[in-house]
């Protein structure tokens, strides 16, 4: 056996996950959860509301694309706040009169 000051064992336990890197916005900024609305009937964009960790209200958005929600935004109430999308309504409605 061959001994170079580490300590190698294959049978013991499973890996350790690797910690998770957040990006200085991810760290600092509050977090908001949104719920997401697909774009159904008249409407051409994804649309999402989020109660604000920093005033309690809630606000609403539109995206263009489903991978744009999620991120850093600035809050109807003019906070800067880190928006992750928690579910997501993909039921398509038809439109009012038809």
């Amino acid at each position: 056996m061959i001994s170079m000051g580490r300590h190698l064992s294959v049978s013991r336990g499973t890996p350790r996950p690797r910690p998770v890197q957040l990006t200085l916005d991810q760290a600092l900024l509050p977090r908001a959860y949104a719920r997401l609305y697909a774009p159904s009937a008249r409407r051409r964009l994804w649309a999402f509301s989020y109660t604000c960790p920093s005033c309690g209200g809630t606000h609403l958005g539109r995206s263009r694309e489903l991978d744009a929600v999620k991120g850093t935004r600035k809050a109807g109430c003019g906070r800067k706040v880190w928006l992750e999308v928690s579910s997501v309504d993909l039921e398509v409605r038809e439109p009012v009169g038809a």
